[in-house]
């Protein structure tokens, strides 16, 4: 099957149809990563007309020396894609002790839900190695069959 943005369109309007929701619009947690640029770029074609308004944000953890050369790739690709893009600098440097990934998550979270609107779906986008990724490291830490379901759509 051929990727269009037209089933990504579809697709994201049947499971939001099947969730009851009805969104006031999309907000895509944009990386500057090749899953959330063909996930943003996909979206700017597809999301139009009287769909729901579409942005992205993109949180900067400030944890690498390139940081702000990403931040403005991402704001740059939005604008061509005329797409409104947030940046956001979060300070996510770890407690002594605790993992780097997991302060990071936890500054991304809290970063974007506290700039989540009312009623807007946030989407974010991995690709195959992610899934597997998530896959291979819940079976380590015994997520028995669970584990086999990886990521939920």
């Amino acid at each position: 099957m051929n990727f269009a943005p037209e089933r990504l369109r579809a697709s994201l309007e049947r499971s939001l149809h099947e969730s009851g929701a009805a969104p006031s619009g999309y907000c895509v947690a944009l990386s500057g990563g090749l899953d959330s640029t063909v996930l943003l770029a996909a979206l700017s074609g597809a999301v139009a007309g009287d769909a729901p308004a579409l942005r992205a944000i993109h949180v900067d953890h400030c944890l690498h020396p390139d940081s702000l050369q990403w931040s403005e790739h991402c704001r740059a690709l939005a604008e061509r894609l005329r797409v409104p893009c947030e940046v956001v600098r979060v300070d996510a440097r770890p407690p002594a002790g605790e993992s780097p990934e997991a302060a990071a998550r936890a500054a991304r979270y809290a970063a974007l839900a506290d700039r989540l609107r009312p009623g807007e779906v946030l989407l974010t986008a991995h690709h195959g190695d992610d899934q597997l990724e998530t896959v291979l490291l819940q079976w380590l830490r015994g997520g028995g069959l669970r584990a086999v379901a990886g990521m939920r759509p």
